[in-house]
C-alpha cells in the first residue's frame, strides 16, 4: 500500500483500540504482530499516539487484518482530490441517495443534518450525471462514512439509486432508509430489507426534522471510528437550535467512553457561545454543569513538579 492508503487504517485501527487500552488492546496488537516496545502514560494524547506509532509498524498484511478485525472490511473513507472533494466542514460524512423527484426535500434535509456536525452530499441533480459530476459522485461514495438512501416508488428503477446503495454496502459502512410517505409500500430490497426504515408521518409536517435527527442516531450507533462520532456530537451541541436537543444530546454525550481534547474544547466552546447549551437543564441540573464534569473527567491534568524533582 502507498502510505496514503495506510494513513486511515491505522488511525481508525487506534481509535477503535483507545478505549481498550487498560484491558484487552496488548493482547490484540500480539496477536497482529505488533512490536509492544515502548511506553505511554495516562495522558489520552500520548496513549493515542503510543497506539498509532505501534500500529503503524505493522506491515500492509498486517495492518489490513488488525483494521478489518476491529473496525469491519473497508469502513474507513480513503482520501478524495481537492477538486473530487464533495465535502464541508462538518466531521461526519453522509451520502444522501435519492430520486430527482425528491432532490428538494433532500436538500433542506441537508441543511438540517449540518445542525448535527454532518455534512450531507445530495448525490445528484439529474437523472444523467455528466462525467465530472460521476468522478464527483464516486468520490462522495468512496470517502462517505453513512448513506442513507431516501426511499420512493422508482427509487429501484434508477440504475444510480441502486448502484450507490451497493457501493456502500460493499464498503460495509452504515446504511439508513427513509420513507416520507405511506403511499406505497416497500418493494423487494434485496439487501436493504435488513434495514429499518425511518418512517415519516406526512399528517406531521414534511419532516426534515425527524428525518434529521434519526439519521444522526442512527450514525452515533454504529459510524466508525467512535472518535468520529465524538467530533461529531461535539459539534452538534455546538449549533444545537433548541433546549429540548440540547436535552436529547447529553444522553448519548455522557455514553462515551473516552473523549478527545479537541472534541472537549468544542464542548467548552458550546457552553459559552450557544444559549441553548448554557441556558439548559438535564433533570433539573444545569447542563454546563454537567459539561463541565465530564471535561474534568477526561480531560488531562496539567503536569506540575515537585521541588525535590529535577525535570530533565
Amino acid at each position: 500500500m502507498k502510505p496514503g492508503e495506510r494513513i486511515p487504517l491505522i488511525t481508525a485501527s487506534a481509535d477503535a483500540l483507545l478505549p481498550r487500552l487498560d484491558d484487552d488492546a496488548a493482547i490484540v496488537l500480539h496477536q497482529f504482530g505488533a512490536d509492544l516496545g515502548g511506553s505511554y502514560t495516562s495522558e489520552p494524547s500520548t496513549r493515542k499516539a503510543w497506539l498509532r506509532w505501534t500500529i503503524g509498524e505493522l506491515d500492509d498484511e498486517s495492518l489490513h487484518a488488525l483494521h478489518d478485525f476491529l473496525v469491519g472490511r473497508d469502513q474507513a473513507p480513503v482520501s478524495v482530490s481537492v477538486d473530487d472533494d464533495p465535502w464541508g466542514d462538518q466531521p461526519l460524512r453522509v451520502f444522501l441517495s435519492h430520486k430527482w423527484e425528491d432532490a428538494e426535500w433532500v436538500a433542506s434535509l441537508r441543511d438540517v443534518l449540518a445542525k448535527y456536525g454532518t455534512t450531507a452530499f445530495v448525490a445528484h441533480k439529474d437523472i444523467t450525471p455528466s462525467r465530472q459530476w460521476r468522478e464527483v459522485i464516486k468520490a462522495g461514495l468512496r470517502s462517505c462514512h453513512m448513506l442513507v438512501a431516501v426511499l420512493h416508488e422508482d427509487f429501484h428503477k434508477s440504475q444510480w439509486c441502486d448502484q450507490e446503495v451497493g457501493w456502500a454496502l460493499g464498503r460495509g459502512i452504515p446504511v439508513a432508509t427513509i420513507r416520507r410517505t405511506l403511499d406505497f409500500e416497500r418493494g423487494i430490497d434485496g439487501f436493504m430489507e435488513e434495514v429499518q426504515d425511518i418512517q415519516l408521518d406526512p399528517s406531521k409536517g414534511t419532516g426534515e426534522w425527524r428525518a434529521a435527527q434519526e439519521v444522526f442516531r442512527a450514525a452515533v450507533r454504529s459510524v466508525k471510528p467512535p472518535e468520529l462520532v465524538r467530533r461529531a456530537l461535539a459539534e452538534a451541541m455546538v449549533t444545537s437550535p433548541n433546549f429540548e436537543n440540547s436535552r436529547n444530546l447529553w444522553p448519548r454525550i455522557q455514553r462515551q467512553e473516552q473523549w478527545e481534547q479537541e472534541s472537549l474544547d468544542r464542548l467548552k466552546f458550546a457552553v459559552q457561545t450557544n444559549r441553548q447549551v448554557y441556558e439548559a437543564k438535564v433533570a433539573e441540573r444545569r447542563l454546563p454543569e454537567l459539561i463541565a464534569e465530564l471535561v474534568e473527567q477526561f480531560e488531562p491534568q496539567p503536569t506540575t513538579w515537585n521541588s525535590d524533582d529535577t525535570p530533565f
